[in-house]
């Protein structure tokens, strides 16, 4: 008996105790060659998981608007921008505060990291449940007084699926970034990049419009299953214990961070989505929403790349911004170089070839090769946006970032209300370029202002 409990003990203190080294070899992570090895393995990862990923979607769409035509691809792209729109409100901007507080919280305060996970955790569920809800009881609404499309009714209501999985892995996504997975994160977006291609194309094939959005939904559940199997196996990993009844304690994150990050996004995705509203109900509106949507697939490819720097640097500087300035400053440094690098050729390359691309859409659509071009040179400013801003995510200083969002988004609302209806899909594209533009120009001046000030800790572990 007395064996066995001994055996018993050792088998429970032995991976107790491989835990604790690992994180004291974690703590050493102070040197520039370490911080530039985490930085690198971090962007090689995300850079191959949204090759793959961006990819398989490029192929779904080009395939989606050759089946449906013009029209047709503009209602699907009306139909997923509403419910990307409503699932960016329901993830309450707990994404980013996920990264951020677990980046910083996982290696020394464990247990107030597991506390913030069951926090975000939970109110995302109830979040997207309730956004669902309201999609699905709404959907005959949403067509017909808004979009002004009845016959999209039942697309809506399919979308319904598309809002609770993108509200759910925004908010994995997000905790698995605080977690730096970045390799493991990778082989699950190649995954579900390759699993959304066949879907798609077997749902528009045998469904139509409806099938396209099923096919979406059904790739975004893989993701999302695959996504809760490494949350839970990250949290194991790092010995964190979600603690849901107790995440209510640090509801004084919500405030902090959560809250300005929530109104930031909210006023954001609502003006980006009246905007494409403003597009199907100018002339030709569907036919001017499929140019839109084609063309915005490509800015999405091109801003791949500053996408992946972003969320490598994310939680590396958040990690680092209080214990390691040398190494917060080398990160900064390098992701601005880097994306500076890597925006400009895809641009100028997308550009020339814009006629071509729009021609692989099918018919009628190679006369929106304009649209693509400004959306594509939009891409530079929009970068440089993610780039000036987030030191201020890093840092916590939400609020600031906050106000440069509703600023953002009253510019582009009102640019946007004097161009599309008259100019459509470019109107929009143009509203777009310049207010990035002058945005990028308000936060490069505040952040280069608060770089010259005295460092000091901005956000402790409170």
């Amino acid at each position: 008996m007395l064996r066995t409990t001994m055996g018993y003990r050792k088998r429970l203190v032995l991976p107790n105790v491989l835990v604790e080294i690992r994180r004291r070899a974690q703590a050493q992570r102070g040197d520039p060659g370490t911080v530039r090895r985490r930085f690198s393995s971090a962007i090689a990862w995300n850079i191959l998981a949204s090759v793959v990923s961006r990819a398989m979607v490029l192929l779904a769409a080009i395939a989606c608007a050759r089946y449906l035509g013009k029209d047709g691809y503009g209602r699907f792209g009306i139909v997923q921008t509403t419910a990307n729109m409503v699932a960016s409100l329901a993830s309450l901007g707990l994404g980013m505060t996920a990264t951020r507080y677990i980046a910083d919280l996982r290696e020394h305060d464990r247990e107030r990291a597991g506390r913030i996970i069951g926090l975000t955790w939970t109110v995302t569920v109830v979040s997207a449940a309730l956004a669902t809800l309201i999609s699905l009881l709404t959907a005959r609404q949403m067509a017909t007084a808004i979009i002004h499309a009845p016959e999209l009714t039942g697309a809506v209501r399919i979308a319904s699926a598309l809002v609770f999985l993108n509200a759910l892995l925004a908010y994995q996504n997000g905790a698995l970034f605080g977690f730096e997975a970045f390799r493991k994160l990778a082989v699950i977006n190649s995954i579900a990049g390759a699993a959304m291609l066949p879907m798609v194309l077997v749902g528009v094939w045998r469904w139509g419009l409806d099938g396209a959005v099923a096919g979406t939904a059904a790739a975004l559940a893989i993701n999302w299953w695959l996504n809760e199997r490494l949350l839970h196996g990250e949290c194991r990993r790092e010995g964190i214990r979600i603690r849901i009844r107790e995440g209510f304690r640090e509801t004084t994150v919500f405030w902090r961070f959560s809250l300005p990050a929530l109104l930031g996004a909210v006023v954001t995705a609502v003006v980006l989505w009246w905007c494409t509203v403003l597009i199907v109900r100018s002339p030709h509106g569907f036919a001017q929403m499929a140019m839109f949507s084609a063309s915005d697939r490509w800015r999405l490819a091109i801003l791949f790349i500053p996408v992946a720097l972003f969320r490598s640097a994310l939680p590396l500087m958040a990690n680092l911004h209080e214990k390691n300035r040398a190494g917060y400053r080398q990160v900064a440094r390098a992701h601005l170089v880097l994306n500076l690098m890597v925006i400009l050729l895809p641009v100028a390359a997308i550009c020339a070839l814009a006629p071509f691309i729009m021609g692989m859409y099918g018919p009628g659509f190679r006369s929106g090769w304009p649209v693509l071009a400004v959306c594509c040179m939009a891409t530079v400013p929009e970068a440089l946006n993610t780039i000036f801003g987030y030191p201020l995510i890093a840092t916590g200083r939400m609020w600031t970032r906050c106000m440069f969002d509703i600023a953002l988004s009253a510019i582009l609302l009102s640019l946007g209300l004097l161009l599309i209806p008259a100019r459509g899909a470019m109107g929009y594209a143009i509203a777009y370029l310049i207010t990035y533009s002058l945005i990028s120009l308000g936060l490069y001046l505040v952040t280069r202002e608060r770089a010259q000030e005295p460092q000091t800790a901005v956000l402790s572990h409170s």
